[in-house]
């Protein structure tokens, strides 16, 4: 048996560790440049074999989480000596970026980035539906038994149908029903969860893979769950194998809570070469992986980088039968892929919402879509890139003939120098200048950069998208979000698409708006979730409704009761005063066309909800009715 097949097989294994803008000028640009030809078109490639598809095995959700809440019952602190004493037990997840991220000047955004030119008000009203999601304490001190590390940012994945809303972040998972009651005994670790060992054994140090950017959606078309989360390998002892995996579940049922297939495919790459002479290329981790959907096949993307020394290698675009993952480990399966795209970075794949239609022309078609300004040397970029798949309906063959191909956009600009946000002030057991603290000053809190915010959603037709920018006004550049609506053409033939509608909406009051996800329902309605923060304002969660993008109003829903305090931003666990924050929220749309966000704050401490050591993040789950 090879080294690999015995680390799945249980005996090893490690991962790594509103002022609003409208840009009418803008938008009527892109459309005049689009119709005048400025659309850049490409035919990448067919598909071939990129290896087969392994069934890890069988897990019931309810079963495991039941064996967590009585391994937590017999817990004592949760917090092992090791961290007390501050030990590496811990993992700030990096922000992989396609280029070195640039230090952040206001100077010279002040001069490029996006202009917002419109204010809107910001309101206070609790969303009906709305309740606390996991938080660090779930997910390090009561998953697993605690044995876990200690994981900053969240991360955030969402899947609501069937009456379950199923939440995961780093690294942990527990389903509701739609007013927010657990349904899970306590929260399962994502390892259990896709059948692994423990991630950090507190009592033997025995290192487990070690999984990062949980992905989650629910196919109504079939009723299924669908999760994904990559993970890289190393030995008992924490020595990296220079191994990675793609985890993917799928339930057996429309309920979480019973049983799930689980399935990994190999994603490390040996053969695929650095983008630069002097670039150590694969073997590779599979970052910031995607998961989309059509009516044929299950997508999920990569962006690939060098296990060896860490740079940027390309993007790669995996393609599944959802029927053969829905069955069940029936025989034999392909995982299926395409040219490495070297000079493209995270590229998302699309969704579409309960009851629209999947796009069917050209035999079936799954698209993507993919923002430019993180591949320019300025940071700033004014192209959107929309991939496309065509004749999904083959995955259900033995020999499917997919071909994928691209079209360029010209569009408004976006700023990925965002500036980190700057929070309110208040207590801070960790980091502040109380008994026991480090005392050191109160961090700011990452922005990311502008990659697309969130899964795009597929509507009729059209195609959603957000993601974050930097924006000035005559003040300050704050942190704001620029939304997308494409319109496909809808015929068999050369891919065809255009920009409809686009804008930038930020905050007023010097207030920043981080890591943007958008849900959209079969009528073409929907809303942008978002997390929230300012001088004056603890970090919050917060929703933008349509029909109102153009003149925004932004609905408070979660309210921030505290500082971010986490250890990232500290100079004791090696940070430089800015906390990790997102690295994005989630949106979900159910079978009535209500919207689901799922975003991060920082929630009341109390000994119902006690904060864990290292860090008090926690996420608010918000439903909407558009």
């Amino acid at each position: 048996m090879s080294k690999l097949a015995l680390l799945l097989n249980g005996s090893s294994g490690q991962v790594w560790p509103v002022l609003a803008a409208v840009a009418a000028t803008a938008c009527m640009a892109a459309g005049a440049a689009n119709a005048a030809g400025a659309a850049e078109s490409a035919t990448i490639g067919a598909s071939h074999v990129s290896g087969p598809l392994r069934s890890v095995g069988q897990i019931n959700l309810k079963t495991l989480g039941a064996s967590a809440a009585r391994a937590a019952g017999q817990a004592s602190s949760g917090l092992a000596p090791a961290e007390r004493r501050g030990a590496s037990d811990y993992r700030s997840i990096p922000l992989r970026t396609f280029m070195p991220k640039r230090p952040f000047s206001e100077a010279v955004e002040a001069a490029r980035a996006p202009k917002a030119t419109a204010l809107a008000k910001v309101v206070n009203a609790a969303g009906v539906g709305s309740f606390d999601g996991l938080d660090h304490n779930d997910q390090r001190t009561i998953a697993d038994n605690g044995n876990q590390f200690s994981l900053e940012p969240p991360d955030q994945a969402l899947a609501v149908g069937g009456g379950f809303v199923l939440e995961s972040v780093n690294n942990a998972l527990q389903v509701y029903d739609k007013n927010g009651a657990a349904l899970l005994a306590a929260p399962v670790s994502m390892n259990r969860f896709f059948g692994q060992i423990s991630e950090f054994n507190r009592t033997t140090l025995e290192r487990g893979p070690f999984l990062s950017d949980p992905r989650a959606y629910y196919d109504a078309s079939t009723g299924r769950f669908i999760v994904a989360e990559w993970a890289t390998l190393n030995d008992a002892a924490g020595v990296p194998l220079n191994v990675s995996l793609q985890f993917l579940a799928v339930s057996q049922t429309s309920d979480p809570t019973a049983g799930w297939f689980v399935y990994s495919y190999e994603t490390t790459n040996s053969d695929v070469r650095g983008r630069q002479a002097g670039d150590a290329g694969c073997p590779c981790l599979p970052d910031f992986n995607q998961l989309g959907g059509d009516r044929h096949g299950v997508y999920i993307t990569s962006s690939l980088f060098s296990l060896i020394d860490g740079h940027f290698v390309g993007t790669k675009i995996y393609a599944l039968s959802k029927a053969a993952l829905e069955a069940g480990p029936t025989g034999p399966t392909s995982v299926f892929s395409f040219p490495v795209l070297k000079n493209d970075f995270t590229v998302f794949p699309t969704i579409a919402p309960p009851h629209g239609r999947f796009a069917q022309e050209n035999r079936g078609t799954e698209y993507f879509v993919e923002g430019t300004a993180d591949l320019t040397n300025s940071g700033v970029g004014h192209r959107m890139k929309i991939f496309a798949i065509t004749n999904t309906n083959t995955l259900a063959t033995a020999t499917p003939n997919l071909s994928l191909q691209s079209v360029t956009l010209l569009s408004q600009r976006v700023d990925a120098n965002m500036p980190p946000a700057v929070q309110k002030s208040g207590p801070r057991p960790l980091g502040g200048f109380g008994p026991g603290g480090l005392g050191e000053p109160k961090p700011l809190l990452s922005a990311g950069d502008g990659r697309v915010g969130s899964t795009p959603m597929y509507v009729n037709g059209a195609i959603w998208a957000v993601s974050g920018t930097a924006v000035r006004d005559f003040r300050a550049v704050r942190d704001g979000v620029a939304r997308f609506k494409f319109q496909t053409g809808g015929t068999d033939g050369p891919l065809n698409v255009t920009i409809a509608d686009q804008g930038i909406i930020a905050a007023p009051n010097r207030e920043y708006l981080l890591y943007p996800a958008i849900g959209i329902n079969a009528a073409g309605t929907g809303a942008i979730g978002v997390t929230i923060v300012g001088p004056h304002r603890f970090p919050s969660t917060a929703t933008i409704a349509m029909p109102t993008f153009g003149s925004p109003t932004i609905t408070v829903s979660g309210v921030g009761a505290l500082p971010d305090d986490g250890f990232t931003a500290y100079a004791a666990f090696g940070g430089g005063g800015v906390g990790r924050w997102g690295d994005y929220g989630a949106a979900s749309v159910d079978g009535s066309g209500n919207v689901w966000f799922a975003n991060e704050y920082i929630p009341e401490t109390t000994t119902a909800r006690p904060r864990s050591l290292l860090a008090n993040w926690g996420t608010f789950v918000t439903k909407i009715a558009p």
